[in-house]
């Protein structure tokens, strides 16, 4: 895979933990991923992230944040290391507000080795792919944003976006670690992937485009954690969202509750708990919940 923009000393902060040694009990690792929505209150943010990182080395991955908000964060949590898709691909004189917001990595505990965009989706600033280093070895994050939007040309837009984002999880399937997006999507939700219902209209293909990243047709080898850990504790429930992660409509309207947000894991992780506390996440500003997941070695 290719290497860019390799994290600078003044950057990583602390050395992190030193790795496990034969015979020791490994530290879990904590995954944490959360739309924050643009206009959310970086300090709100902030305190929320910092209560729930992890007693071992943890991964926050930010998405919709501009530049402002990122620089303030990084002053409050004063993370080992830290990037912002904008790093890689700022918005020119021209743009508009949409190619301001990014995703942002942050290690406590891990430095970062190298960080891309995904260059073949239509907004590749709003993906993020960053290698982590530290205790577990290397660790390979990948992060999309789905597009969101109205009009007629939106959903052609986004089944595309959906296709660009499959080829590079298709290409690098055997070096990912932990998949965290937005999908804006399903329909419906079940632990059976192949029960997914996808709705793009649009998207005429006898195989979905979404569903090369999350159905039964998904072009690479990682799970959902959620339903993961589900079944690690003999759960199987049947209720639709599994989890509550956004609720679609205005507040003072009838909303739908959805389950649009993901973290992903490759077989060599084992995943120890996850939860998705929506209320707790639009408490502190943001419109989706964070998911919260802690991984051992598998």
């Amino acid at each position: 895979m290719p290497s860019a923009h390799a994290e600078s000393p003044a950057r990583q902060g602390h050395d992190g933990l030193r790795p496990v040694g034969e015979g020791e009990k490994a530290v879990e690792l904590r995954v944490v991923h959360w739309n924050v929505y643009g206009a959310s209150d970086p300090g709100n943010i902030a305190n929320f992230v910092s209560e729930r990182i992890g007693p071992g080395p943890t991964i926050v991955c930010l998405q919709d944040i501009k530049r402002a908000s990122y620089n303030v964060l990084v002053g409050l949590l004063k993370p080992a290391s830290s990037r912002f898709s904008l790093d890689l691909r700022e918005p020119s004189r021209n743009e508009g507000d949409e190619r301001t917001m990014g995703i942002a990595m942050f290690g406590f505990g891990l430095p970062i080795s190298s960080l891309e965009l995904l260059d073949r989706t239509l907004y590749p600033e709003r993906t993020f792919s960053v290698l982590f280093g530290g205790a577990f070895g290397p660790i390979r994050v990948v992060a999309f944003d789905s597009l969101a939007g109205i009009g007629r040309e939106y959903p052609v837009a986004k089944a595309s976006n959906f296709a660009s984002i499959a080829d590079y999880l298709q290409l690098h399937g055997a070096e990912l670690d932990f998949l965290c997006f937005d999908a804006n999507g399903p329909k419906h939700d079940s632990m059976d992937p192949g029960k997914l219902e996808f709705s793009l209209l649009s998207d005429k293909g006898k195989v979905k485009k979404l569903a090369l990243i999350m159905g039964s047709q998904k072009v690479h080898k990682l799970s959902d954690s959620y339903v993961e850990y589900l079944r690690s504790r003999g759960e199987a429930p049947t209720r639709d969202p599994l989890a509550v992660s956004y609720k679609t409509g205005r507040p003072k309207k009838k909303q739908v509750e959805k389950r649009y947000d993901y973290i992903m894991n490759a077989r060599r992780w084992r995943v120890t708990h996850c939860e998705y506390p929506y209320e707790e996440s639009v408490a502190a500003t943001a419109d989706h919940s964070a998911v919260i997941a802690d991984f051992e070695p598998a």
